[in-house]
């Protein structure tokens, strides 16, 4: 639920607080928690911000590697003997 707060804040801050974008980005990385059902209804506007040159170049590259880093495959869980 926490994380539909935080994708809504991001779009917010993109459509209307250019500065405020990074800030966004970085609560919605840390809150995150979704699957990856989830983590692909993000990234069409984590990829938004990474393209566009109007917002600040720390914000750029933040959404840039949290849209990597969600399009990895989740790391196999180590089985426990």
């Amino acid at each position: 639920m926490r994380e539909r707060y935080y994708y809504f804040a991001l779009e917010r801050a993109a459509k209307f607080d250019k500065l405020g974008v990074n800030q966004a980005i970085l609560k919605l990385e840390a809150a995150w928690t979704g699957g990856a059902g989830r983590r692909r209804s993000v990234l069409p506007l984590l990829d938004r911000v990474a393209k566009n040159e109007s917002y600040l170049n720390m914000a750029r590259d933040r959404a840039a590697k949290l849209a990597a880093a969600f399009r990895e495959p989740p790391a196999p869980k180590a089985k426990m003997e």
